[in-house]
């Protein structure tokens, strides 16, 4: 399952730099939680790192580019603490009816939300087949 990890990140909020860089790294964190469950994040938090050598680029197209590739993910993780960013990502997960749930950063937290998402994403899977076999 392709999941889209929506986490804080701030740097529309100010954060400095370091900040930023140590959200990037809480993001990273929750992402190998999901490597080691079987399933494929995205983390949009990791483009810090070409944002770093391409400061003039917008923060409107990187959230075009977030809100992308949110499209082509099975669901949406949304992990603790502020972020307008992360909001926006699950309002938009909402608006296309990808399944999403919250949870903290550690490690049983992700892995109790991922088993929600996997009977969430199930149950799409089923509806949208019965759907095809109905419409023929």
């Amino acid at each position: 399952m392709v999941i889209y990890v929506a986490t804080p990140y701030g740097r529309r909020n100010g954060n400095s730099v370091e900040k930023c860089e140590r959200n990037v790294q809480a993001a990273a964190k929750v992402a190998a939680q999901l490597v080691r469950l079987g399933h494929t994040p995205f983390v949009p938090n990791l483009w810090h790192y070409v944002h770093l050598h391409a400061p003039e680029v917008g923060e409107a197209w990187w959230m075009e580019l977030c809100l992308d590739m949110l499209s082509r993910c099975d669901v949406l993780l949304r992990v603790a603490g502020y972020s307008r960013g992360a909001d926006e990502e699950t309002q938009q997960a909402k608006r296309l009816g990808i399944p999403w749930v919250s949870c903290g950063t550690d490690a049983d937290s992700v892995t109790q939300a991922v088993e929600l998402l996997v009977l969430a994403h199930t149950e799409n899977m089923r509806r949208e087949k019965v759907g095809k076999i109905r419409t023929g």
